[in-house]
This record gives structure tokens, sequence and C-alpha cells, in this order.
């Protein structure tokens, strides 16, 4: 959970059907897999009648209306594949196999077109442009932001042409074009571009509109991620108490602005703070959403990082343990929250007392590969984890290496992140006095 409002480009796809990409692009050019398709809905109507023919209604309350019961309709009839994590949702609500329905669904993708040729679209009328509606649509995987946020990029200039630069569809695409920018690792990029959204959002929607409230959370939490805690500390603090006005203390998007406060509180310096609110939280989380949903994982994976930076490692070791096969069961080995998880729990095992520098080495050794091939080599968190895997080859006793690896890393975190984030500093105090200091809290899913 990043404490904002994340939007995937496969559902700003299905946002953008009701009429903004209406004689802006050709709708017919890229052709599902028609006989796969066919097999998966023929599979998932199968399961439906094994599970006894659930309402889509009962289906939404089992899953606890994490989608609603139309979506549920719209799974079921399967006319066209459906986005992931919403299939998913609904066959392990009917108690379907997982593994067997995502090939199913894999299988099922539609056959791709050509890329456009962006760049010839210049002084184009909208209705020629020929560009793949599937392109708009990268994100059934937690991996892809980069794609997603070059394909939004992509998109933002044809919108802009045909709706003007002030129309609510360009200013969606520049505020979820951000959010990918930052997800695919540039923070103050993303920071930069929501600073320049708001007030044009507040002028042109008033500064209690949803789609504002959106963008101003979004920049709190890309501010925090651009390593200014504080700031994004204050913003949640003040954007609280209008979620709470307008959405109500229970709201989905009100725990979420909680636990980003929370955790930038935290960052901020206050641990013990950070812990009793996300501590208040989880309840509501289970509650509401369920125990095994994704925010009230996520509040789970803070609370385990809060009790060690309070210095009970012991018992942040033991939450981590219990914590990582039910995040590789609900999102997978690879996901993001995984993999973060995966890195505290390796450096968690090599603390103080009791701990493994060995086994942390080992761990982030074989974490590391899995991080460069998801997210990629320059990723924040990946560099993350680069430092600690140097941290601990410096402790099992190989600090010429240690120190070769933080060399190599400092210039790569002075580019990505700046020299004054906080991550760039704390490589260059390692490297000056070879001091392992605790695993950075700061590695996270979105604060």
């Amino acid at each position: 959970m990043n404490g904002h409002e994340r939007i995937t480009a496969n559902e700003l796809y299905s946002r953008l059907q009701p009429g903004m990409l209406d004689g802006i692009m050709s709708e017919s050019v890229s052709t599902a897999n028609d006989e796969a398709l066919a097999l998966l809905r023929e599979r998932l109507q199968q399961l439906h009648a094994y599970a006894g023919e659930p309402s889509t209604r009962q289906t939404a309350r089992d899953l606890k209306e994490q989608v609603s019961h139309t979506t549920v309709h719209a799974v079921l009839r399967c006319r066209k594949r459906p986005a992931w994590r919403q299939f998913e949702l609904v066959v392990k609500a009917w108690g379907g196999d997982v593994e067997e329905f995502r090939q199913l669904w894999l299988d099922a993708r539609p056959r791709p077109s050509p890329k456009p040729d962006v760049s010839s679209a210049r002084g184009t009328k909208p209705e020629s442009l020929n560009l793949p509606a599937q392109q708009l649509r990268p994100a059934d995987h937690p991996n892809d932001a980069a794609e997603a946020r070059n394909l939004l990029a992509a998109l933002l200039p044809i919108v802009e042409r045909a709706r003007g630069p002030e129309h609510q569809d360009t200013l969606t695409i520049r505020h979820n074009l951000a959010m990918w920018v930052g997800e695919a690792g540039n923070a103050a990029s993303a920071q930069e571009q929501l600073t320049a959204l708001l007030p044009i959002r507040e002028r042109i929607l008033g500064r209690l509109h949803p789609d504002t409230l959106a963008t101003m959370n979004s920049l709190a939490h890309w501010t925090g991620r651009a390593g200014h805690p504080e700031v994004a500390r204050d913003a949640l603090t003040t954007l609280l108490s209008l979620y709470e006005r307008e959405l109500g203390p229970k709201h989905r998007d009100t725990l979420a602005i909680r636990y980003g406060l929370a955790n930038w509180t935290g960052l901020a310096g206050d641990a013990e703070s950070a812990y009793d609110q996300l501590g208040d939280l989880l309840p509501i989380h289970k509650a509401v959403l369920g125990p095994e949903h994704s925010d009230t994982l996520a509040t789970e994976f803070r609370i385990a990082l809060w009790i060690w930076e309070l210095g009970f490692v012991e018992a942040a070791r033991a939450r981590l343990a219990a914590l990582l096969p039910i995040r590789e069961r609900v999102l997978g080995r690879l996901h993001p929250d995984t993999l973060v998880t995966r890195c505290a729990l390796a450096n968690c095992i090599g603390a103080e007392p009791e701990g493994d520098p060995q086994a942390a080495h080992d761990a982030l050794a074989a974490l590391l590969s899995d991080y460069e091939r998801v997210l990629g080599p320059e990723h924040p968190d990946t560099l993350v984890t680069r430092c600690s895997l140097a941290l601990w080859t410096g402790e099992v006793g190989n600090v010429e290496a240690a120190r070769t690896q933080l060399a190599a890393l400092l210039p790569i975190r002075e580019r990505v992140l700046g020299s004054k984030h906080r991550h760039t500093l704390s490589v260059q105090r390692a490297l000056a006095r070879w001091t392992v200091e605790p695993w950075d809290t700061a590695n996270d899913e979105g604060a």
C-alpha cells in the first residue's frame, strides 16, 4: 500500500473507456486470443458452478467489497480478459486453484499489435491515429511501471491536443503519469510533476474535490519518498482531517492517509508514535478489509519495522518471518511487497542479538538478482538491497569487497536520488567510517 491513490494503467484504461478516447484511437487494432479466452471463460464458469453458483453480490460480500458485484459479474461473463487482481480475488472466493487459472489467464493475453510511431502523430487528426488500445494496459503485473510510464507519456500530448491542456482527461493522465514516474524509481520527478498539477486541479475543481485530494495525497507521498519525511508528515496531518470529514473515518482512502501519516511520522524521527498509530490502525484494517488484504499486510509489515526500530529485534524477526509466507501466497514471491519483506527479514536475521551475518548476506545475495530482474538495477529498492548486501559483506569479514561495492553504489545513488538524499548520505557514512547501521526503514512499498 502506498498511502496514495495508485491507479494502474489497466484501471486507467477502464476509466477512459466511456468516451475519453472516442475518436482518438482505434479500438480494433488489438486482436484477442479468442480460443484461449473461451477456454478461460468456460473453466471459470465451471468453477462458479462447483462453488454452488453464488450470486455476484454474495461473492462481493465474501470479498469484503474489495471488488463490486458488477465487477464480479464482468469477470464471470469474461467477454474480455479481466484484470489479474480482480480475477484472482474471484477465483479465490470460489475456491479455485490460483496457479491453474493464472496460466489460463496468461494464455488469454491479447496478441500484441505493433507499437505505434507516436512521433509521427504530430499534426495528425485524432481520428487517424493508430495507437493500440492494448498499449494502455501494461500493468497486469507490478513490475512494469516503466512501461506504464512510457505509454502514458506517449498518450499525454495526444490527449492534450484532442481535449485541451486543462481537460479532466488530460489532468487524469498527468496525475497517473506522475505516479508511474515515481513507481519507476524517480520520486523527485514525481514530486515536481504533482506540484505543478495541484494548483490547476485546485483552481478548476476546488480544494475538496476527490481528484484534488488525491493529488494532494500523492504529492505528500512522493515528497516523502524524495527525502522530505517531515514535509510529508505535516501535509498528511492536514489532509487527514479533510478525508475524515469528506469520506468518513473508515473509508479505505482515509485509512490509507492514516497509514501514510504513521510511517512518515516514524521516518521523521518519532518511531514510538508511528508504532502506536499503526497499532490502532491494524484492527480497523482487519475488520474493514480482512486479515489478508494487501493493505492489512502492509500495516503488519510496518509494525514489525517500527518494533525493530524501537529495539525489539527478536519480536520484529518473528513478525517478519510469519508475514513472509502470507505475502508469498497472497501476492506471489516476486511481488515488490514480498521482495521488501524478504529484504527486511534478511537484515533482521543478521542483526543483534543472536544475529547471523552470513545468513543475512546469503539471503540478500539471492534477493538482489530478483530485485534487478523485477524492478531493474537502478530502482531505489534495488539500491537499498545492494547497500545492505555490501554492509553484510563487510560483517562476514570481507571488508575490502564491501568498500568496493559501496564505492560503486555511491555515484548511482547520487545520480538517481541526489547527493543530499538520506539514502545517499547513508552510503557516504558507511563508506567513510565502515559502520553497519540498522536496516533503513525507508525501503518500502510506499511509506
